[in-house]
């Protein structure tokens, strides 16, 4: 039983590792889906203007 619960322990620790690069991982593609919203919408309002699109 010790084998198996060592096991669950180094596993729990491990996820615990993880977690703050897994947090740090989904702000980053939350970041990255804002800037391209941001950046669709500059292109759209530009293009509705007759502006240039970049």
């Amino acid at each position: 039983m010790t084998a198996s619960r060592d096991l669950i322990q180094k596993v729990s620790i491990m996820q615990a590792k993880r977690q703050p690069f897994i947090r740090w991982e989904r702000e980053q593609f939350a970041i990255a889906m804002l800037k391209a919203v941001v950046n669709a919408n500059y292109k759209a309002d530009c293009v509705k203007q007759g502006g240039p699109t970049h």
